[in-house]
Parts: structure tokens; C-alpha cells; sequence
């Protein structure tokens, strides 16, 4: 897995869920769940 060192010298994670290419309906799905989890996600 590839990482990110922030400003603050914290590394991370690089993620990619690939979301741009799913229809819209399944979209909306995704994006309603994300929301639900009450967790911040960086794109």
C-alpha cells in the first residue's frame, strides 16, 4: 500500500474506490451509505 505524508508528518493511506465509473442510481447508493457512516472521507 502506497502512503501520504501530511504537513504534520503523519502518513496515510492512498485509497481509491473508484466510484467515477458506476451508474448514477448505484451513486447515489454509495454516496448515502459514505454518509451514513459518519466518517470523513478526503477525495
Amino acid at each position: 500500500m502506497d502512503y501520504i505524508t501530511l504537513s504534520n508528518g503523519v502518513k496515510m493511506p492512498q485509497l481509491g474506490y473508484g466510484v467515477f465509473q458506476i451508474p448514477s442510481a448505484d451513486a447515489k447508493t454509495v454516496l448515502f451509505l459514505i454518509h451514513g457512516t459518519k466518517k470523513m472521507l478526503v477525495a
